[in-house]
């Protein structure tokens, strides 16, 4: 969250200043900045997507439990954990 938040700021502060501020090294936030997304990751974007159309197709209504009931009825296993963990 933290290196996410000075990559959105980048223009308005330094980066040195803002990492000193949030004390995270820069090297740090640079290897963030240019590392490979994971397996997981790039997963979980996609999945965010599908889950955000299910929940809008329910008229914003279902929690967990009906999105992951909705997903393994269009075949994807997904768990409550990773539904609420990817967010609405």
């Amino acid at each position: 969250m933290k290196y996410a938040w000075i990559k959105q700021h980048r223009g308005e502060f330094t980066v040195l200043s803002m990492c000193r501020f949030l004390q995270v090294s820069q090297s740090a936030y640079y290897d963030w900045l240019h590392r490979i997304p994971s397996f997981r990751e790039r997963e979980d974007e996609q999945l965010s997507g599908i889950v955000k159309k299910v929940f809008e197709k329910s008229r914003n209504t279902y929690g967990t439990r009906r999105l992951k009931i909705a997903m393994s009825h269009q075949g994807r296993s997904v768990g409550r954990r990773r539904i609420s963990r990817i967010g609405l």
